[in-house]
């Protein structure tokens, strides 16, 4: 059988698009080997010793392939087929070498439990934008279920026919590899080295967050500016070249498994091919920085991703002055007004910002690595852009004489129940209470950055602290299903003092991520945390 399926494919294949996989020192079987030499196919030879995102990262950067062989056999086999095959094009072929049942008995095994869930008549639905609720293990099945027809099965091999376009997961770990095997190492532009630090703040709870271990030391990657050609950008962040996606769509970029909600999440290592939407993309000449978050209009997204890129695009600048920025606009609307005001405080002449209305394929596209990641890092070169940001906006205001400050929230989300008790109490204490989105920004910054203590219900109005012009007292009061990442991120690298208000939510989390939880109301137990809060009041 691997002769006869193999020859027709290996005739219309192109040059560097056959690839093997071997285990070191095992060379491929005779017959492959001589069916390669009669059609003059000199294949790309790849080695695999368990590490399969390498192998992901070195089959990615070859492009996507007409001819896929695995011949490494032996453990690890099914995990092999449940990724590997997504690295060949529609209408190509992959071919895998089943493990010996006798020496393997375990891996032959959950290979024939995957064919036989192959065959289920009907197949099981295919993965769809936005979260599987099947878990990976189960939609990963399901999308191979998907990609492949005509599977031939022998004793000695299977072999499948791929139907879907699929492109690769790129992570930012692995972004400035990615490039130099691709023979691209030049367009990593600028590069920042990674950065070691103890966390400047000093941190207090009314219990331990379940969600956030509070890290007292933080390693930071190192950071890129890097170059692209002829790349899709869609709304939400992502981009994508024609055979892979850039590290840069991902907001979480150091999960393992990186997802973006404009595509759909297809297999480990990949999304579904968007070709209508890559097909229909305007073109958009000229050289572009991007700089669009993973949330529209979203003053919190704005500050933790926007603000993240801003020290890639000064760097980009210095390289050419006449550089402009690619922000996507929602639903055909232009920029709201804060959100120009925050870019241009941060360096970004609203003249150089472009808001294409749907997706676009840009001729040139630099980006960057985040300098902030929520729960993972901060490196300290977003401090500089920090400074930027709050020193430009304040400067546009009157000082303040306000000196404790209490940011409410109003609005529904993660609401606090008792609400107007826990604004009395801080109110009784000295504190403005204001509802920050009423005020113009300049003027939230301002009053902020003149405070000597600031309070607050945990969310975005809070992370105005990382704006500060000097260490203040923080006090944020939330639902033990928010971490709070963000605030403490802030407070560690500026040197807050914090203390952490933790209250019980109404809905209780589960195991897993819950939307519901997440977004759950509470309220602050006078007898419990509000015991300590009223601690933390009086020692001010």
């Amino acid at each position: 059988m691997t002769g006869s399926w193999l020859a027709p494919r290996l005739a219309d294949a192109r040059e560097g698009r056959v690839a093997l996989v071997v285990r070191p020192g095992e060379p491929a079987p005779p017959d492959v080997q001589a069916l390669l030499t009669s059609y003059d196919v000199v294949p790309v030879v790849l080695e695999v010793d368990g590490d399969l995102d390498d192998l992901h990262l070195r089959l990615a950067a070859l492009g996507r392939l007409d001819v896929l062989v695995d011949c490494a056999r032996g453990p690890g086999t099914t995990k092999r087929v449940l990724r590997l095959v997504h690295h060949v094009r529609r209408g190509g072929g992959y071919l895998v070498l089943k493990p010996d049942p006798d020496a393997h008995r375990r891996e032959a095994g959950r290979l024939d439990d995957l064919l036989a869930a192959l065959q289920e008549d009907p197949p099981p639905h295919a993965p769809a934008r936005g979260r599987d609720r099947r878990g990976d293990a189960v939609a990963d099945r399901a999308a191979l279920a998907h990609s492949v027809t005509g599977v031939v099965v022998t004793d000695e091999a299977i072999a499948f026919e791929v139907t879907v376009d699929t492109v690769a997961k790129v992570r930012e770990a692995e972004a400035d590899r990615f490039l130099t095997l691709r023979g691209r190492a030049d367009d990593v532009l600028v590069t920042v080295p990674a950065a070691s630090w103890d966390a400047r703040a000093e941190v207090r709870a009314s219990s331990p967050p379940p969600l956030n271990p509070l890290p007292t030391h933080v390693e930071a990657p190192a950071l890129s500016v890097r170059s692209y050609r002829d790349v899709v950008c869609l709304p939400r962040q992502a981009v994508l070249a024609d055979d892979f996606v850039l590290p840069e769509s991902f907001r979480d970029s150091a999960r393992h498994r990186v997802r973006t909600a404009v595509l759909v999440d297809w297999a480990h290592g990949f999304f579904r091919r968007p070709d209508d939407v890559m097909a229909q993309a305007e073109p958009l000449p000229g050289t572009f920085f991007h700089l669009d978050p993973h949330l529209p209009e979203h003053f919190g997204h704005a500050m933790t991703e926007q603000l993240s890129h801003l020290w890639g695009w000064h760097r980009a600048r210095e390289l050419d002055p006449d550089l402009r920025a690619l922000v996507m606009g929602h639903e055909g609307r232009p920029l709201p007004n804060w959100q120009v005001e925050l870019l241009e405080a941060g360096g970004v002449p609203a003249e150089a910002l472009v808001v294409p209305s749907g997706p676009v394929r840009v001729e040139r596209l630099l980006a960057c690595s985040p300098a902030y990641g929520i729960g993972s890092f901060v490196h300290p070169e977003i401090l500089g852009t920090w400074e930027l940001v709050g020193s430009a906006l304040a400067g546009r205001t009157a000082p303040s004489e306000v000196r404790r400050v209490f940011l409410t929230r109003t609005h529904g989300k993660r609401a606090c129940r008792n609400r107007d008790e826990v604004e009395g109490w801080f109110a009784d204490a000295g504190f403005l209470v204001v509802s920050p989105e009423t005020l113009p920004l300049a003027d939230q910054v301002r009053l902020v950055r003149d405070a000597e203590v600031v309070a607050g219900f945990a969310g975005s109005a809070m992370f105005h602290i990382a704006l500060a012009e000097r260490p203040l007292h923080v006090v944020v009061v939330g639902s033990e299903n928010y971490p709070a990442h963000n605030e403490h991120q802030m407070a560690a690298l500026r040197g807050h003092r914090l203390d952490l208000v933790v209250c019980r939510p109404d809905v209780p989390r589960g195991e897993g991520f819950s939307l519901e939880a997440f977004h759950s109301d509470f309220a602050v137990d006078p007898d419990q945390e509000g015991r300590f809060l009223r601690s933390v009041l009086s020692e001010l």
